[in-house]
């Protein structure tokens, strides 16, 4: 894919089926400073009503929409951790969800009860955007 430095827009790419990365089962999404967000929908498919599966749905997309901000940072070394990418360990959509839908389930109800995505820490690296 071409880099897309430069461009006047970007798009979300939501999927019914798997996605899979070299050396993963499956992944909820991609994304990087080469490739636009990419989410499935495949693992929410049995969540028990429509709200919930959208709310989900919702925390999968800011979550891949932030690594396509470079979210967390390249450069930090606090409240973070290496695991199939850089993700956060503070309360918010950028934490790694293994356990699937449990985890994401678990991080929407944070999103919701705290009316934010993003903890503190993740919003100060949406400022620090390489060049």
């Amino acid at each position: 894919m071409e880099v897309l430095s430069g461009q006047k827009h970007s798009y979300v790419i939501i999927l019914k089926s798997d996605i899979y990365l070299e050396n993963t089962d499956f992944v909820i999404g991609a994304s990087g400073k080469t490739m636009w967000p990419i989410i499935s929908t495949y693992r929410f498919r049995n969540l028990e009503t429509p709200d919930l599966k959208y709310e989900v749905i919702k925390t999968a997309t800011m979550h891949e929409i932030g690594h396509f901000f470079r979210v967390p940072n390249d450069n930090r070394t606090t409240n973070v951790e290496e695991n199939i990418g850089l993700h956060c360990t503070n309360e918010c959509v950028m934490r790694q969800g293994i356990n699937i839908p449990k985890d994401w389930i678990k991080f929407t109800e944070d999103r919701l009860k705290s009316g934010k995505p993003l903890c503190d820490e993740c919003i100060s690296d949406l400022f620090i955007l390489e060049k």
